[in-house]
């Protein structure tokens, strides 16, 4: 009984851990996107940059 209790347990941290990743990895993607139109409206505003 302890050891399935352990064992949720540490399910739970582990899912928590991949949820938190995946958070980070939207994060870092939203960045990179706002970077991106960054650089394109400075393109068109500047083409000769």
């Amino acid at each position: 009984m302890n050891n399935n209790i352990v064992g949720d347990i540490k399910l739970l941290e582990n899912n928590k851990g991949t949820a938190l990743r995946a958070n980070w990895e939207n994060v870092l993607n939203l960045v990179v996107e706002l970077l991106m139109v960054l650089v394109t409206e400075l393109l068109v505003q500047h083409p000769s940059v």
